[in-house]
C-alpha cells in the first residue's frame, strides 16, 4: 500500500508539472531519462518470409485497383453494406511518450498493421483490436528500445507465439531486459502481479512487398502495410499537405504504416505553407492530379494531418511548373531539407527520389485468429 501511495503521488506530481510547464516542456523533462535512441528501424533480411498463398500483387492488375482508396474511410459495400464510409484502423500512436529515447518505431508499424487487418478480417466487429507494442519490444526478440528493430521479426513472433491485446502490457517507452511472465501480461490490483490467461493475436502469414503496384495491391486486399521512410528534418517538421523530398539515395531509418492512396489536385497547398509536390502523376483517371501514399506515422496525432501524412507516389513526376506551390528540398540523402512555402524541388530524378524511401522496404502479415492461452483463470480475486 504504502508503495501504491508513492506511486500515486509521482504520477500526481507529473501531472501537475505538465500543466504548469506545457505539454513541450513535460516531454523534454521525461527525455532526459534516456539518450535519444540511435538506431529505430534495423532491418533483418535475413528472415524467411511465410507465404502460403498467392499474393495479392500476382492477380490483381493496376486497372483491378481503385483510383484512390483509403481504410479510414471505406465506403464500398463488399465492407460496409448499405451503411455509411466506416474506418478499420486503431488509434494513432506514440514512440516518444511516454518517455522519449526509445527507438520503437518497428514495434509501432508492427503492432498497428496486426491490429488494422484483424479488425477488417473481423468485419469492423466488436471489440477493435488493439494489441501490446510493449508486448512486442520485451518478449518478440525483434529488437528494443536501445537497438531498434524489425517489424517482419515482430510478424514471425506473432505467427510462432501470438501478441495479446494492449491491455495486458501498456506501452511505457523501455526495455525491461527481459521477457517474464510479469512482461507478458500484468494487472496491478492491488500490486502487480502476472495475469496467466489471456489472448493473443496469431498471423498465419507475412512477407515482404516493394512498389507501387505491390503495395497498392496488399493494401487494397488484405489492409495497411508496414514500411520503412527516411526520418528528415523536413518528415519532423510536416504540418500537412502532400509532401516531396528529393533524395537521392535515402536512407530509411523509421518504420511508418501505409494504410491507402488518393489523388490531389495539383498545386493544392497545405497548412503554414507546407510543401506541396509539384508534378503530374501518370495514370491518374481523366481529372488527373498527384497521386499520394496516405501514410500514418507513431509520433501522436499532434504531429502532421492528425499523425498521418500525405507523401508522393513513385508517379509523382517534379517539375509540372508553379514553383510557388511550394517544395521542401534536400540535395543529398544526408543533407538538411527547407519546408518554405516558396522554395521549388531541387535534384532531378523518377519520383522513388522524391518519397523517402516508402516503396523500397515494405511488410505484412496476416492475422489468423485470437486464442485463448490456455492458463487458470486470472481475473483479479481481491476487488472489493
Amino acid at each position: 500500500m504504502r508503495v501504491l501511495s508513492l506511486t500515486l503521488i509521482t504520477c500526481v506530481l507529473l501531472v501537475s508539472l505538465a500543466g504548469r510547464r506545457g505539454a513541450l516542456s513535460d516531454v523534454n523533462v521525461l527525455e532526459t531519462t534516456q539518450s535519444l535512441p540511435p538506431k529505430c528501424r534495423v532491418p533483418r533480411p535475413h528472415i524467411p518470409e511465410l507465404v502460403r498463398t498467392k499474393r495479392p500483387h500476382e492477380f490483381l492488375a493496376e486497372d483491378d485497383l481503385p483510383r484512390d482508396w483509403d481504410w479510414r474511410n471505406i465506403s464500398d459495400p463488399r465492407y460496409v453494406g448499405s451503411g455509411g464510409p466506416r474506418n478499420y484502423l486503431s488509434p494513432v500512436t506514440n514512440m516518444h511518450a511516454p518517455a522519449g529515447g526509445c527507438g520503437s518505431c518497428w514495434a509501432h508499424g508492427a503492432a498497428s498493421v496486426l491490429a488494422d487487418r484483424s479488425n477488417i478480417q473481423r468485419g469492423g466487429a466488436w471489440p477493435a483490436a488493439h494489441v501490446s507494442i510493449q508486448h512486442l519490444i520485451d518478449c518478440s526478440g525483434g529488437g528494443s528500445c536501445r537497438d531498434g528493430g524489425d517489424e517482419v521479426a515482430a510478424y514471425k513472433y506473432a505467427a510462432e507465439t501470438g501478441v495479446p491485446p494492449e491491455t495486458c502490457s501498456p506501452y511505457v517507452a523501455m526495455d525491461h531486459g527481459a521477457c517474464t511472465p510479469l512482461q507478458q501480461c500484468y494487472t496491478c490490483w492491488p500490486h502487480c502481479r502476472p495475469v496467466t490467461a489471456f489472448p493473443r493475436l496469431t498471423v498465419s502469414e507475412y512477407g515482404r512487398v516493394r512498389g507501387r503496384l505491390q503495395m497498392k495491391a496488399e493494401i487494397y486486399a488484405r489492409g495497411p502495410i508496414s514500411c520503412g521512410i527516411a526520418s528528415s528534418k523536413g518528415v519532423q517538421a510536416y504540418k500537412g499537405g502532400v509532401y516531396a523530398e528529393y533524395r537521392e539515395r535515402p536512407q530509411v531509418s523509421h518504420t511508418v504504416t501505409v494504410v491507402g492512396w488518393g489523388v490531389a489536385p495539383y498545386g493544392q497547398q497545405g497548412p503554414g505553407g507546407q510543401l506541396q509536390g509539384q508534378g503530374q502523376g501518370q495514370d491518374q483517371g481523366e481529372e488527373g492530379g498527384m497521386e499520394f501514399w496516405v501514410v500514418r506515422n507513431n509520433w501522436g496525432e499532434a504531429w502532421g494531418e492528425r499523425g498521418f501524412m500525405r507523401l508522393v507516389t513513385s508517379a509523382y513526376s517534379p517539375g509540372r511548373g508553379d514553383s510557388s506551390s511550394g517544395s521542401s528540398s534536400s540535395s543529398s540523402s544526408s543533407g538538411s531539407s527547407s519546408s518554405s512555402g516558396s522554395s521549388s524541388s531541387s535534384g532531378s530524378g523518377s519520383g522513388e527520389h522524391y518519397n523517402l524511401g516508402v516503396e523500397t522496404d515494405c511488410s505484412f502479415a496476416v492475422p489468423d485468429r485470437w486464442v485463448p492461452t490456455p492458463e487458470e483463470d486470472s481475473a483479479p480475486d481481491d476487488i472489493a
